[in-house]
C-alpha cells in the first residue's frame, strides 16, 4: 500500500488527537510532523545500499604543487570503498591502474613512522 507524505501526516495527527488538516501546510503541527518522515525517510535511505548511492568519482586534487599526492575526497561523497590510482610507470595494457591499500590507522602510523626522513627517497610535508 502507497502513503503520501500527507497521508502519513494525518495518521500521525490522528493518532495524537490533533486538528485535521488537508494539507502538510495547514498547522505548525502538521509541519513538524512532515519533517520528522522527511528525516525518517532519509536516516533509512542512508543505512540502505541502493545501487543509485553507488557510483565511480575521482577525488579533487590539492592544487598545491609542493604536495602533489594531497587529494580531497569530494562533499557529495559519504564513503570510499576503494581507491585505484592511475600507475603511468607500468607498460600500457589496460591494466595501468592499481589498488590503494587502505590501512588501519595505527598500521598506517606504525609505517610512517619507520621512515627515515634522511634518506633520499623519503620526502615531508606539513598537513594542517
Amino acid at each position: 500500500m502507497k502513503s503520501t507524505v500527507l497521508d502519513m501526516t494525518q495518521s500521525i495527527l490522528s493518532g495524537l488527537g490533533s486538528d485535521e488538516v488537508n494539507s502538510i501546510s495547514d498547522t505548525t503541527e502538521s509541519l513538524q510532523v512532515a519533517e520528522v518522515i522527511k528525516q525518517a525517510y532519509f536516516n533509512i535511505l542512508a543505512r540502505s545500499r541502493l545501487p543509485m548511492q553507488e557510483e565511480m568519482f575521482q577525488l579533487d586534487d590539492s592544487l598545491d604543487v609542493t604536495q602533489p599526492v594531497l587529494m580531497y575526497r569530494p562533499d557529495r561523497v559519504a564513503k570510499m570503498e576503494w581507491i585505484k590510482y592511475y600507475d603511468s610507470k607500468l607498460p600500457v595494457t589496460g591494466y595501468q591502474y592499481k589498488y590503494v591499500t587502505i590501512l588501519p590507522v595505527r598500521q598506517y602510523l606504525d609505517m610512517v613512522n619507520s621512515f627515515n626522513i634522511v634518506e633520499t627517497n623519503v620526502r615531508t610535508f606539513t598537513f594542517n
